[in-house]
């Protein structure tokens, strides 16, 4: 079996480190793409009606890529104390739930054909627009408890971190 150097104990661990804090922003990565599928699943079906709504899941949509994009500059951030919080993203996600919100609420009250001219009724606009703004909320949810270090993963993280730091001093 091969000795390990320092070198690769090093390297080890700070892809443990990477790992870790990648781990933290799972979640939120995977709502968000959700959220970036769902929208352009309905902005394909409004080309095809020719509505003039397109601009709300286009909107969506780039929300969710720029909830993406800070994600993986945090996770990309290996300095001490890193970029944790993503606070573009918690604002843009806060006004993109109430825009789906609003959007909800008009397909309730009867503006469902110009919104969502490909369902039957408005309450599946409704239910559609709820479901957006419920992931939006989670992903706002984990933002906060990742900014406030109230996570699970938190623990292995500074777990990680620490021995990163035990193996510096050596």
């Amino acid at each position: 079996m091969l000795k390990e150097t320092s070198e690769h104990r090093r390297v080890r661990i700070h892809q443990a480190v990477m790992g870790a804090k990648a781990g933290r922003y799972l979640v939120i990565r995977i709502l968000a793409a959700l959220v970036f599928f769902m929208n352009l699943y309905w902005a394909l079906l409004l080309v095809g009606q020719g509505s003039a709504a397109i601009a709300l899941p286009a909107l969506n949509a780039a929300v969710s890529v720029l909830v993406l994009g800070e994600a993986a500059v945090c996770v990309s951030h290996t300095e001490d104390g890193g970029r944790e919080y993503l606070a573009v993203s918690h604002k843009a996600l806060a006004a993109s739930a109430v825009l789906s919100l609003a959007t909800g609420l008009a397909s309730a009250l009867g503006v469902s054909s110009l919104l969502f001219p490909f369902f039957s009724t408005g309450l599946v606009g409704f239910v559609a627009s709820l479901v957006a703004c419920t992931l939006k909320v989670a992903m706002i949810a984990k933002i906060v408890s990742v900014r406030d270090r109230t996570d699970k993963r938190y623990r292995q993280y500074l777990r990680y971190v620490e021995l990163a730091y035990e193996q510096a001093e050596r």
